[in-house]
């Protein structure tokens, strides 16, 4: 692609993600549309790691997915290093979709509950010939070590691990093909909180490491705080601020993230005037 920063993994323009409406009983008729994504645009770069914050149904996951080209696209463009993935046809996609991977926020549903742990770490390595059929299982057991998994458990099923296990073996599945691009959509907040800390911690070691570029998608703004260079919020299908972690929760400017900011639990109900990062209570 012509004037493509070379440092510019992926970039999304204008992108409006629509979903009809129909009303009616015996016939039905489409009576209008609803805007899950409106007009977003975002640029991720190389090792960098965004944040995506926004209440339940301002339209995170729609986005992430219509990027990623999982769901359809209205409108809009989106192109990674270089290539517009929206004039790409499915066996392109499906060529070119090992280098952008996603963790979805439902580990076991995310599962295959009939194949064990090694068939659905070993299947994606398979499909795009990742490693030769006889360093299959050796590739198995490294990714299994890397999320802090026995080996001894290639022969499990989805329903004998622990919620937090299981989203470890997704994790091992996303990075089997060595992706650029991970994203992250909600990846802890259907686990117990004292599981939360250590796969935050693992992913962001792990990106670390493998020198990924990561969205993170999350309403936990302590987290995106933590673990976020820069942050978009969306609004009812719309970005409505971005900028640098740090001024975002220092220096708010739309009425929606001050909000937001204000809605972070304060761990001392002591403090009735509490302020978080200049933005009072």
């Amino acid at each position: 692609m012509n004037n493509f920063n070379d440092n510019l993994l992926l970039r999304a323009e204008n992108i409006k993600t629509y979903f009809p409406i129909y009303k009616g009983f015996f016939i039905k008729k489409k009576t209008g549309y609803t805007r899950a994504v409106d007009g977003v645009s975002l640029s991720i770069r190389s090792g960098e790691t965004i944040g995506l914050v926004g209440e339940s149904g301002c339209g995170k996951s729609t986005f992430a997915r219509s990027i990623l080209r999982l769901s359809p696209i209205t409108s809009g463009k989106v192109w990674f290093q270089g290539v517009n993935l929206c004039d790409m046809h499915d066996n392109e996609i499906r060529k070119i979709r090992r280098y952008f991977q996603i963790v979805f926020q439902d580990p076991y549903s995310s599962l295959n509950p009939r194949m064990t742990v090694g068939s659905i770490i070993a299947e994606p390595l398979k499909e795009h010939s990742i490693v030769k059929r006889s360093e299959l299982q050796g590739e198995v057991f490294r990714l299994l070590d890397i999320v802090g998994l026995s080996s001894q458990m290639l022969n499990k099923f989805p329903h004998e691990f622990s919620g937090g296990q299981r989203q470890r073996i997704a994790i091992a599945r996303a990075l089997a093909l060595r992706p650029k691009l991970l994203v992250a959509d909600e990846p802890v907040s259907a686990l117990d909180v004292s599981i939360q800390a250590q796969i935050l911690n693992l992913i962001s070691t792990l990106q670390k490491q493998m020198g990924l570029s990561l969205l993170f998608i999350s309403h936990n703004l302590a987290v995106v705080r933590h673990i976020c260079s820069k942050v978009a919020v969306m609004y009812a299908g719309k970005v409505v601020e971005y900028g640098k972690t740090s001024d975002i929760f220092d220096h708010p400017q739309h009425p929606y993230t001050r909000t937001l900011i204000k809605s972070i639990p304060v761990p001392d109900p002591g403090y009735k005037n509490y302020k978080f990062n200049n933005v009072e209570k």
